[in-house]
C-alpha cells in the first residue's frame, strides 16, 4: 500500500473510531457535508489578489482561546469586517488530533486548522485535508516574511504556515547554582553538564540535578549534532540509530544510572510527568530541566507553584565547545487551510494577518515570532512578563532562546513516524526502568524501526 493511501486509511480508521466523540458533529453524531469549493472564490492566480467577499471562518487550533487567540481574531474581524471568525479548541493530545481528524473527513465546516508536529501535517495532506498555499501566493510569502530555512514542505510545496518558533535550551534554578558557586553557563560541555547536576543533587531534601528526558524520549543531543532527519538514514530509507552520534543520547542513562543525579524515572512514569516536567520543576524538585517558552506560563504561576527562586537559562550542553550545532527546536504552530474550505481567500488573509500582525497578543504566551521583519528589543521582556525580574533571569532567555543565529530542525522524512514515535518510547521505558543497556537499546530501536520504515515504503 503506498503512503498516502496508507495515510487516508489511518484517517478514515480514526474517524470511524471516534465518530461518538462529543463536539465532532452535529447532535446525534449528525454532520453535515461540506460542499466542494467554489472555484471563484478558492484560488488567486500566480499571487493575485481578489475580492473578499463576506463570510464566517471556522478555526480549530490546541491553544485556550483567552491565551492571545482573542486579541488576534478581533483584530483581524475589524481590519475586515464583513469576515466573522469563531474558534474551536481541540487538545493537541491523541484523543483532539482524531477528534479534528475525523471532523475534517465527515465535512464539518473547518475553514483553517493548526497543526502541531510535522508527521500530522504529512498524514494531513496525504488525506486532502489541505491546500497548496503556493496557489495562494504562499511561497512568496514565507519567502520574504519567514524565509525558506526551516520551514515545513511535503513533497516541495507549503501546505502549512508556521505561526511561532519553539526555541528549546535548558532551564535552571538558579538560586542553586548560587548556592554551589555555579555562575549560569553560556555554553557547557556534555561532562560539565553532569558534573554540575552532581553537585546541585540533593534527593535528601527532595531536589534533583536533572530531569532526565525530553518528553517519551532521550536528551536528542544526537539531533544537535546531526539536526534535520536524524533518525533517518541520509536517503530516507531506513533506521540510523548505528550513527555514531546517537552514542551521546546515552547522557539521559548516565545521570539516571552512572551519576544518580536526576529524578528518578519511575516517578516520571507514574507521576505521568512526561508531557509536564515544568511543573516538577517550578516546584523546586528539579535544578536543570530542558525548557521551551510555553512553560512560561507555569513558571509564573505563583498560586499553583509558589517558589522564590529566579529561573535562568541556558543552550542545550554540546559534546564539544567552539562547534556549531543545531537547536532541537522547530519552526511550529502550523496553520492549513482546509482543501474544503468555500473560503480560501479569506482564510489565506488570516494566516497571513496572524504571522505579520498577530505577534503582541502571543508573546506572553511564549510564542516566539516567525517573521523575520519583526524586531523588538523589549521581546524578553514581553514574553516572560516579568520587568521586574523577580522569577526570571532575562538576560540569559535572550541568549539563549532568542538568539537570532539559531538554526532550527525541520524533518523532511516523515515515513512510519507516528510507529517509530511508539518504538522509542516503549524501548525508552525498558532502558530507563533497568530493563535493557544503553547498547540493547540503540540495537533494539535499530532493528525495529528500520523494519517499520521499510514497511512503510512497500
Amino acid at each position: 500500500m503506498r503512503k498516502k493511501e496508507k495515510a487516508l486509511s489511518m484517517l478514515l480508521i480514526l474517524s470511524l473510531l471516534t465518530a461518538g466523540l462529543s463536539g465532532c458533529g452535529k447532535k446525534n453524531n449528525e454532520v453535515s457535508q461540506a460542499e466542494p469549493a467554489d472555484e471563484s472564490s478558492s484560488t488567486i492566480a500566480e499571487g493575485k489578489e481578489e475580492g473578499l467577499g463576506e463570510c464566517t471562518l471556522k478555526i480549530w487550533g490546541g491553544v485556550e482561546y483567552e491565551n492571545g487567540i482573542d486579541e488576534i481574531l478581533e483584530g483581524f474581524m475589524e481590519k475586515y469586517p464583513q469576515i466573522k471568525v469563531e474558534y474551536t479548541r481541540y487538545t493537541n493530545d491523541e484523543a483532539g488530533n482524531t477528534k479534528l481528524d475525523t471532523a475534517l473527513l465527515t465535512g464539518e465546516q473547518i475553514d483553517v486548522y493548526f497543526t502541531y508536529s510535522q508527521p500530522n501535517v504529512t498524514n494531513r495532506v496525504a488525506g486532502g485535508m489541505a491546500v497548496d498555499l503556493g496557489t495562494l501566493g504562499g511561497d512568496k510569502f514565507i519567502e520574504e516574511t519567514i524565509g525558506t530555512e526551516g520551514v515545513f514542505k511535503v513533497d516541495g510545496k507549503y501546505y502549512s504556515l508556521p505561526t511561532a518558533k519553539e526555541p528549546t535550551c535548558m532551564m535552571i534554578n538558579k538560586d542553586l547554582f548560587d548556592e554551589a558557586g555555579i555562575p549560569v553557563p553560556e555554553e557547557w560541555t556534555i561532562d560539565e553538564f553532569r558534573e554540575i547536576a552532581k553537585k546541585i543533587n540533593n534527593p535528601d531534601k527532595g531536589i534533583f540535578g536533572v530531569y532526565p528526558v525530553f518528553y517519551d524520549g532521550l536528551i536528542p543531543i544526537s539531533t544537535t549534532i546531526l539536526g534535520s532527519n536524524a533518525q533517518y538514514t541520509a536517503d530516507g530509507t531506513g533506521a540510523n540509530f548505528t550513527a555514531p552520534e546517537f552514542e551521546f543520547d546515552r547522557l539521559s542513562y548516565d545521570l539516571l544510572f552512572t551519576d544518580q543525579s536526576a529524578f528518578p524515572y519511575e516517578e516520571i512514569v507514574s507521576k505521568q510527568a512526561k508531557g509536564q516536567w515544568n511543573r516538577l520543576f517550578a516546584s523546586g524538585n528539579i535544578g536543570i530541566a530542558i525548557f521551551q517558552p510555553w512553560m512560561c506560563n507555569t513558571l509564573r504561576n505563583q498560586e499553583e507553584y509558589p517558589h522564590d527562586f529566579i529561573t535562568a537559562f541556558a543552550p542545550m550542553p554540546v559534546p564539544e565547545k567552539g562547534k556549531d550545532y543545531y537547536n532541537i527546536g522547530t519552526l511550529s504552530n502550523y496553520m492549513m487551510i482546509n482543501s474544503k474550505s468555500k473560503y480560501q481567500n479569506q482564510a489565506w488573509e488570516l494566516l497571513k494577518y496572524w504571522v505579520e500582525d498577530g505577534i503582541e497578543p502571543l508573546l506572553p504566551f511564549g510564542k516566539v515570532p516567525v517573521n523575520k521583519n519583526y524586531s523588538d528589543p523589549d521581546m524578553a521582556v514581553k514574553i516572560l512578563q516579568d520587568p521586574e525580574g523577580k522569577t526570571f533571569d532575562a538576560a540569559s532567555f535572550e541568549r539563549a532562546a532568542l538568539d537570532p543565529e539559531m538554526k532550527y530542525v525541520c524533518n523532511s522524512y516523515t515515513t512510519a513516524a507516528h510507529e517509530i514515535s511508539q518504538i522509542l518510547k516503549e524501548e525508552v521505558d525498558r532502558l530507563l526502568l533497568g530493563s535493557q543497556t544503553y547498547e540493547e537499546y540503540l540495537g533494539n530501536v535499530q532493528e525495529r524501526c528500520d523494519a517499520a520504515i521499510k514497511e512503510a515504503d512497500k
